[in-house]
């Protein structure tokens, strides 16, 4: 018997601050149920509610059309940061792209995981980094605006527990 993992990456709509639960569960090609794998937990973190949010610098609450949550926090300075503590086994970034954005460093647990570039020509609010975590412990995400006087959008965090 050959076993093959398939591995496929479903997008799913969050919204509010409430948790939803997820279980996936799979048929072969026959249509015979198998076994569930487990379930997660998705929970989209709105920065205004969330006391594990803190910001540094200067940032301004906009509520675009494109945003996910009812408002995103905004910022042009330099250096800003918003930095969050998470528990889970997957963490997203929710940033808002477009032409008047910039770029963005993504730190997790203190160690530079990424820089993103948020230009587009097109507005809209999407996970703009997303990193499964080894265990579902605490982590610190932190995101830091590398552009002068460009835009960096913050909607949230999404969370896999």
């Amino acid at each position: 018997s050959t076993t093959r993992r398939i591995e496929r990456t479903v997008p799913v709509p969050v919204a509010g601050s409430s948790a939803t639960t997820y279980r996936a569960s799979a048929a072969s090609i026959a249509g015979t149920a198998l076994s569930p794998t487990g379930s997660a937990t998705a929970r989209h973190l709105v920065e205004q509610r969330s006391p594990s949010v803190r910001y540094a610098k200067s940032w301004t609450t906009a509520r675009p059309s494109t945003s996910i949550g009812s408002s995103v926090r905004r910022t042009t300075a330099a250096r800003a940061k918003v930095t969050a503590r998470v528990t889970g086994r997957s963490v997203g970034v929710l940033l808002q792209r477009g032409p008047s954005a910039g770029r963005a460093a993504v730190y997790l647990d203190g160690r530079k995981v990424a820089v993103l570039d948020l230009r587009s020509k097109k507005a809209s609010t999407q996970v703009a980094w997303a990193s499964s975590l080894s265990t579902s412990s605490s982590h610190t995400v932190r995101v830091v605006n590398l552009s002068t006087g460009k835009r960096l959008g913050f909607d949230g965090l999404v969370v896999v527990e």
